[in-house]
């Protein structure tokens, strides 16, 4: 189902070096989104998804896997929707912003494909993600 019309990105592309139509997509509306390489490598997080997930607006997490952001016990199910992402077009991972946020707080991220770059886009939904 996941369609590219664009070779896979490698995972050391710059952020200058992004579509610019991927990139307009981690602040379009606010929302916390992040771009994944297709190995699960983190391309860019918007200012949102950055601030969520207890970090600086402006830190740069280019390059670190995704899955190094949650809890040791979760990193399996963030493999696994990565996988079904590339393969279904859409995954979804329950998860714990505590590891990263110093503060407890169920959420969800969901996965699907990027319109260009072979990437993936990760949407954090989270009650307070947006006031984060």
């Amino acid at each position: 189902m996941t369609q590219t019309a664009f070779p896979a990105l490698p995972s050391d592309t710059s952020p200058s070096d992004l579509p610019e139509r991927a990139l307009e997509m981690l602040s379009s509306d606010g929302r916390p989104r992040g771009l994944l390489f297709a190995d699960g490598r983190v391309a860019a997080l918007g200012p949102a998804m950055l601030r969520a997930m207890g970090f600086a607006a402006d830190d740069d997490l280019r390059g670190l896997p995704f899955d190094s952001f949650w809890r040791h016990g979760d990193r399996p199910a963030i493999g696994a929707a990565l996988r079904a992402a590339r393969r279904e077009g859409r995954a979804s991972v329950d998860l714990d912003l505590a590891y990263v946020g110093a503060r407890s707080g169920h959420s969800t991220v969901t996965l699907s494909p990027a319109p260009v770059g072979g990437l993936l886009v990760a949407v954090l939904h989270s009650p307070d993600a947006m006031s984060a």
